[in-house]
Parts: structure tokens; sequence; C-alpha cells
């Protein structure tokens, strides 16, 4: 199974929450906590920093708000002592989601446009195209975050304490990152979920299931941006979400017992939900673009769950 940010974000989260903040005080605990932190507020910081917040937007300044309380847990550029082991899932899992956000970016641009930022400054070509920036995907993935992060933070607050040391200004620094992470971590899960979720360690060009699903992920999230999105558009995604509903539903039929049916029979009502959101009225246009490269990876995904399964998986 491929990994994407929303399984990174379940495995995190489970992560966070199972730390066991029992047992009694370790030997120079509270200095391999601080280095653990250090490197996880590290990869968060570059997690947070990968988000396509628009510029001068309100999300981008609470995501700067945020970056600037990670920034004190940094501690020195070479720390000699060894982060706590019970922080290095956390730090990896972080660490893998940013480094998905920054690979998947669209690929590189030759030319600068014209008038790039600065009217009389000279003109250097970003290293990347943005992403189109979007302000809900950012802000879900962002909730998530930050929601691990409380749960952490708490984690260590209670270790400090078992520690005898709660007024280091490590531990200072735990509790404004606990105070400000609250908020997220006390919001509803389900409000959390965003359209960056969808983002996977697959290569976009690989030829095979995963890879046809990932190009048309990327295509349906480009397609439906603001002004972008056409009638046609919307009807092919609909009808796109409903094969590919029904195909789960086989798959789970073929492995389901007798006595438990919930889950296709809740299959079968998305997939009758699907197909209504399909059959967009002739009469209600969209101004948008032809989305050409959609279709094309809309084909290309039909093609590869319309045929045979071959190899050993079935994903050949």
């Amino acid at each position: 199974m491929t990994a994407t940010i929303g399984r990174l974000l379940d495995r995190l989260h489970k992560t966070a929450y199972d730390l066991d903040p029992t047992g009694a005080p370790q030997p120079a605990e509270v200095a391999h906590l601080a280095a653990g932190w250090a490197a996880l507020s590290r990869r968060l910081e570059a997690a947070l920093s990968a988000l396509p917040y628009d510029i001068d937007g309100v999300g981008e300044a609470q995501r700067d708000h945020y970056l600037s309380m990670l920034r004190p847990l940094h501690g020195p550029t070479r720390n000699t002592t060894t982060p706590d082991p019970r922080l290095e899932d956390a730090t990896l899992i972080v660490g893998a989601i940013a480094d998905l956000l920054v690979t998947n970016r669209p690929p590189f641009q030759v030319q600068a446009p014209e008038k790039w930022f600065y009217t009389n400054a000279k003109v250097y070509p970003p290293v990347y195209q943005w992403r189109d920036r979007d302000d809900p995907g950012a802000t879900g993935l962002q909730s998530n975050l930050l929601a691990a992060t409380y749960a952490i933070g708490q984690w260590t607050l209670q270790r400090l304490e078992a520690n005898h040391a709660p007024a280091t200004r490590f531990a200072r620094s735990i509790r404004h990152v606990v105070a400000l992470c609250q908020y997220e971590a006390q919001s509803d899960p389900e409000t959390r979920r965003g359209g960056l979720d969808h983002i996977s360690a697959t290569p976009i060009d690989e030829p095979s299931l995963l890879g046809a699903f990932a190009r048309w992920a990327d295509e349906a999230e480009q397609a439906l941006f603001r002004r972008m999105v056409t009638s046609g558009t919307l009807a092919m995604l609909a009808s796109d979400m409903a094969i590919l509903t029904a195909a789960t539903g086989h798959i789970t039929r073929a492995g389901t017992t007798a006595g438990d049916r919930g889950v296709s029979e809740e299959l079968i009502g998305a997939i009758a939900g699907w197909k209504k959101i399909a059959e967009w009225p002739t009469d209600i246009r969209m101004g948008g673009p032809r989305a050409r490269d959609y279709i094309s990876a809309s084909r290309e995904l039909r093609s590869y769950v319309s045929a045979r399964p071959t190899g050993t998986v079935g994903l050949a």
C-alpha cells in the first residue's frame, strides 16, 4: 500500500496519542526529550512552510505564527545528545509529509513570468512552479499536524513533571506549543480533512494503477481549482468517483462475510450519490476551459480499473 499524506497523518495521530506518560524518570531524559523536539520542530517547520497558502493571506499569517512557536525548540545546530527514541517515529512521519509536499510540486519552470514581483528588479525564475494556492487544503493539513503536536506536547509535559523539571526554559517552550495547538486538537477531526490528503509517494509517471490514480488525482485537483472547473469536468469527476467506488465495492464484497454487509451497503449508497452528481443539467454551464489533461488522466485511470488483474496483486 503506497504512502499518502492522509495515511501518514493517521499514523502520526496514532503514534502521538499512544505515547505512554507513565514510568519512572530515565537518565538524562530531559536532555533526550529536548534533542527529540529539536529534530521534530525542524520537520514540522519544513512541513508547515511547504503548505500552499495564499500569499499575504490570513492562513499564511497564522502559519507564520505557528512557525515562530517552533523556533525556540530548535536547539543547537550540532546536538550531541541523541533524541528520545519515543519521538523518532513522529519525527520521521512529519518529515515524510514535508517531503511529499515538496516533491509533488509542479515541474521545473524554464522562464519566469513577466514583471515577477517587482517591476524594476532583476527577474529570477522560481525553482518550482507554484502549486495552485489552496487555503482550505493547507488549513486542514496544518490542523492535523498541530493536533498531533498538541498530543506530543502534553505527553512531554507529563514526562517533565516526572523528572521534576517543569520550570525549565524547554518546559516553558513546550507549554507555549501546547497552548497554541489546543484549539486545533479540540476541533472536529472531520473538518481537518483537506484536499492534500491524496498526495502520494507513488511516482507520477509510474505505469501502474497507483501511478494512474496519482496522475488522475493531481489533474483533478488542478481542474477543480477556482475558475478552471467546467460542467463537463464536474460530471466526469463524479462518474470517475462512481466507477472507483463500484470497484471498491466489488473488492469489498469478495472479502466480506455474509454477516457483515454494512460496508457494501454504504458503498452502494455512495455510488448512487456520485451518479446523481454526474447528471449535471445540460442547461447550466461553467466558464472554465476544457480540461484536456484531466480527460486524458481520467481515461487512463478507467482503462486500469476496467482491465483484467495481472501479476501477483493485480496492480501490475
